[in-house]
Protein backbone atom coordinates (compact mmCIF):
# COMPACT_ATOMS: atom_id res chain seq x y z
CA UNK A 1 0.00 0.00 0.00
CA UNK A 2 1.27 3.33 -0.96
CA UNK A 3 1.78 6.40 1.49
CA UNK A 4 -1.54 8.17 -0.38
CA UNK A 5 -3.78 4.98 0.50
CA UNK A 6 -2.30 4.95 3.73
CA UNK A 7 -2.61 8.73 4.69
CA UNK A 8 -6.65 8.65 3.14
CA UNK A 9 -7.23 5.15 5.96
CA UNK A 10 -5.29 7.01 8.86
CA UNK A 11 -7.20 10.36 8.00
CA UNK A 12 -10.44 8.56 7.67
CA UNK A 13 -10.28 5.79 10.40
CA UNK A 14 -7.62 6.43 12.85
CA UNK A 15 -6.90 10.40 13.06
CA UNK A 16 -5.76 10.18 16.65
CA UNK A 17 -2.79 8.19 16.06
CA UNK A 18 -0.05 9.21 16.88
CA UNK A 19 3.04 6.63 16.47
CA UNK A 20 2.64 4.93 13.04
CA UNK A 21 4.94 1.76 12.50
CA UNK A 22 5.37 -0.77 10.24
CA UNK A 23 7.11 -3.51 7.52
CA UNK A 24 6.40 -3.92 4.31
CA UNK A 25 7.90 -6.09 1.64
CA UNK A 26 7.66 -5.69 -1.92
CA UNK A 27 8.27 -6.65 -5.82
CA UNK A 28 9.07 -3.94 -7.95
CA UNK A 29 9.61 -4.02 -12.22
CA UNK A 30 11.39 -0.86 -12.66
CA UNK A 31 12.83 2.01 -10.85
CA UNK A 32 10.36 4.58 -11.78
CA UNK A 33 8.01 2.25 -9.32
CA UNK A 34 10.02 2.14 -6.29
CA UNK A 35 10.18 5.72 -6.80
CA UNK A 36 6.97 6.30 -7.12
CA UNK A 37 6.17 4.17 -3.72
CA UNK A 38 8.72 6.50 -1.98
CA UNK A 39 7.82 9.29 -3.35
CA UNK A 40 4.24 8.48 -1.64
CA UNK A 41 5.40 8.89 1.52
CA UNK A 42 7.09 12.17 1.08
CA UNK A 43 4.17 14.56 1.93
CA UNK A 44 3.38 17.15 4.01
CA UNK A 45 1.26 14.35 6.41
CA UNK A 46 4.50 12.22 6.17
CA UNK A 47 6.79 14.68 6.98
CA UNK A 48 5.57 18.06 8.42
CA UNK A 49 2.54 16.98 10.51
CA UNK A 50 3.35 13.94 11.80
CA UNK A 51 7.17 13.91 11.29
CA UNK A 52 7.02 9.91 10.36
CA UNK A 53 9.74 9.41 8.27
CA UNK A 54 10.08 5.90 5.88
CA UNK A 55 13.05 4.15 5.34
CA UNK A 56 13.72 2.22 1.85
CA UNK A 57 16.04 -1.10 1.73
CA UNK A 58 16.47 -2.69 -2.02
CA UNK A 59 18.05 -5.59 -3.33
CA UNK A 60 18.38 -6.35 -7.51
CA UNK A 61 17.55 -9.97 -7.87
CA UNK A 62 17.60 -11.19 -11.43
CA UNK A 63 15.07 -8.92 -13.09
CA UNK A 64 13.31 -7.97 -10.34
CA UNK A 65 14.08 -5.53 -7.19
CA UNK A 66 13.13 -6.60 -4.05
CA UNK A 67 12.17 -3.61 -1.39
CA UNK A 68 11.20 -2.97 2.06
CA UNK A 69 10.03 -0.16 3.73
CA UNK A 70 9.94 0.47 7.38
CA UNK A 71 9.21 2.80 9.90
Amino acid sequence: MNGHRWEQFIIDYLPKLKIFRFWMFFIADTDEEVNEIIDSYRTPFWLIHHQWFIRCHWALTDDKIMVYLHT
